[in-house]
């Protein structure tokens, strides 16, 4: 027992030797909670690293693009995809794609145009997505990849025609179990909920994923 909290942390950096090497008190910290405050630090010191890792590469003056140490761009490294294929797709397609999505998510108003989605300002620093839940899903085309292959970056086409980049942001580089990323590729549709275009330091406009599970990818 210790007289008082700060007393018990000043002995921690000793006590927590022998706590470890003690398999049945190992056993005891090993909860729920306790992992679930692992993970939120481990995300904390990924996202860390993930800006302090932009700041110390700098920006490409042109492009506003972030590099490497040896000059090149990380951003643009490959998967093996095929930059050159383009899809197209038909207004009927569009109308079923877009009748699908309002099944499929019955409590979300589905939208086919960027005009009305809710832009936000320009700037490094992103809200968190859960500032902007609209129960608005937006219903688009891919239509080719884009060269930034490090955040699978997609070109989307709404109803319109117009086009606009996706970024996927995801904790861990990972969207499973609700995609692959095999499954971002041209000549899907796909439904993102509650999306915010962003304006990205070079000028150019983008929907920012952050969460997978804001994601369905589909055909029709």
């Amino acid at each position: 027992m210790y007289c008082s909290k700060v007393c018990q942390n000043e002995h921690w950096h000793q006590h927590k030797h022998s706590c470890q090497q003690n398999q049945d008190v190992a056993e005891v910290i090993q909860t729920d909670g306790y992992k679930k405050q692992i993970r939120e630090a481990n995300v904390k010191r990924l996202q860390f690293r993930r800006i302090q890792s932009l700041f110390n590469n700098g920006i490409d003056s042109a492009r506003g693009e972030s590099r490497g140490s040896n000059g090149s761009f990380p951003m643009r490294c490959t998967d093996n995809v095929d930059l050159s294929i383009r899809k197209l797709t038909t207004k009927l397609d569009r109308k079923q794609a877009k009748l699908y999505s309002e099944r499929k998510f019955p409590m979300q108003t589905i939208v086919g145009t960027l005009d009305e989605l809710e832009d936000h300002a320009p700037g490094f620093f992103y809200p968190h997505p859960m500032m902007y839940n609209t129960r608005t899903s937006f219903v688009g085309f891919i239509t080719r990849y884009h060269y930034h292959r490090q955040r699978h970056t997609v070109y989307v086409e709404d109803d319109n025609r117009t086009e606009i980049c996706v970024g996927f942001y995801l904790d861990y580089d990972s969207p499973f179990p609700y995609f692959t990323w095999a499954d971002v590729r041209p000549g899907k549709f796909i439904c993102l909920h509650d999306p915010t275009i962003y304006t990205e330091l070079c000028g150019q406009n983008q929907i920012r994923v952050d969460e997978a599970e804001d994601v369905h990818l589909f055909d029709v």
